[in-house]
């Protein structure tokens, strides 16, 4: 699986990613590449849970992102934890969770295996290619 992270060529040439600062990702892609079974255009923006064919590689691009703990910043007004409710101080280890954008304190974050607001699993990536396989 491809972490939209970094530039990648692969498939001998035939196709080269380029990331934007924005996280979208675009395809050029020469003959012989393949995204979804299907041959792109010579420059396509991929979208999450593409599976792209070159040369006898195959990457999965994935917009997926791990939460991180990082020094709260406070915005002017009280921000409650989404899971113990109390409020987060300036300062204090915080995830913002990447699904639904929830804040939560560091520890009330791992407690569990699921944010407290969506499904955005708290550790980990929460899509893996074999699960499309199947």
């Amino acid at each position: 699986m491809l972490a939209p992270e970094a530039l990648a060529e692969f498939g001998r040439g035939a196709c080269v990613m380029l990331l934007t600062p924005k996280r979208a990702c675009a395809l050029l892609a020469q003959a012989g590449c393949k995204v979804n079974g299907v041959e792109p255009l010579p420059l396509r923006v991929l979208r999450d849970r593409d599976e792209i064919r070159a040369g006898g590689d195959v990457i999965y691009f994935s917009t997926d992102t791990r939460a991180e703990p990082a020094a709260f910043v406070g915005a002017g007004k009280p921000v409650r934890c989404a899971r113990c409710h109390s409020e987060l101080q300036q300062g204090e280890q915080a995830v913002h969770c990447p699904g639904c954008g929830s804040v939560q304190h560091a520890e009330c974050w791992s407690y569990a295996v699921t944010c407290a607001s969506c499904k955005q699993a708290t550790s980990g990536s929460t899509w893996t290619p074999e699960e499309s396989a199947a």
